[in-house]
């Protein structure tokens, strides 16, 4: 699986509903990770990437209203997605 593939997956958005694969690699990219490569066992780097996203969901009002019309089933308001990326961050942070 690529790290694209893997990013999706956890992302939950293998219909391409809130972002492309350009728009993915992007934030794959800004981890230091290369979009086509196999994923690692070590997910920090596609964690981060996915609180990234997160963060730009929230910040941008037709991304989170993507996100908000059907690719989650949860109600998710502004303020938890940045909360949720910041757990991720804390999170996998810690273990880099």
């Amino acid at each position: 699986m690529t790290n694209l593939a893997l990013l999706k997956t956890v992302f939950l958005d293998s219909d391409h509903a809130i972002f492309t694969d350009d728009e993915y690699g992007a934030f794959l990219t800004l981890e230091g990770l290369t979009p086509t490569d196999e994923a690692a066992e070590d997910i920090t780097n596609v964690m981060l990437a996915k609180a990234a996203l997160l963060e730009a969901i929230a910040g941008n009002p037709e991304k989170y209203k993507k996100y908000s019309q059907g690719s989650v089933d949860e109600d998710y308001d502004k303020r938890f997605l940045f909360e949720m990326a910041q757990s991720i961050r804390r999170r996998y942070q810690e273990l880099s």
